[in-house]
């Protein structure tokens, strides 16, 4: 399974599979060969690293994508209810200029209301001081934290973790292997 036809086909079980809310599973990654690399060694991995890497370029492409059409449906949501609060708001300035609190029209009735009372504050300064109330946050210093177990201190609770992580670059063609 090394041709472009199979990888396809990988990526879009993995996104049916996300589609229906099924998180990626091991019979999906065995299908991209790299189960087979303990007994093929680095060759099996070097060959199949190619189809590996297209496989994940076309997921994070199209992760990016669903970014992008959230995004736009956030900001045409967003349209849509202002569209909804400016024709309230026209309807509100409209009545209020008629004087009329009420209105019926086949089933629908539209009232003119007073909202609760809303605290409005136009000079805080002013304000005495027996309105304020003290507020302390404790809040974890980790980049001090971090500076002094690098440093080599040892202190309960915290420790210095390193990970790996995968990096692509240009390789080697797959052809000219031995």
């Amino acid at each position: 399974m090394t041709d472009r036809i199979d990888m396809l086909k990988v990526c879009q079980m993995i996104e049916h599979n996300i589609e229906l809310g099924v998180e990626v599973g091991s019979t999906e990654l065995d299908l991209l060969g790299l189960t087979d690399a303990q007994a093929g060694g680095i060759k099996h991995v070097s060959a199949r690293l190619p189809y590996v890497k297209e496989a994940i370029d076309r997921l994070e492409a199209l992760s990016a994508m669903e970014k992008e059409r959230a995004s736009q449906y956030v900001a045409r949501s967003k349209s849509l209810a202002n569209a909804a609060k400016s024709i309230k708001d026209y309807l509100k300035y409209q009545l209020t200029l008629l004087d009329i609190n009420s209105v019926d029209s086949d089933g629908v009735r539209v009232t003119v209301r007073e909202n609760p009372p809303s605290l409005k504050i136009s000079n805080e300064g002013e304000i005495p001081e027996k309105y304020f109330r003290q507020v302390v946050v404790r809040e974890l210093n980790k980049d001090a934290l971090k500076r002094d177990l690098q440093a080599g201190e040892t202190i309960p609770g915290a420790t210095i973790e390193v990970g790996t992580h995968i990096r692509f670059g240009a390789g080697t063609p797959v052809t000219k292997l031995k």
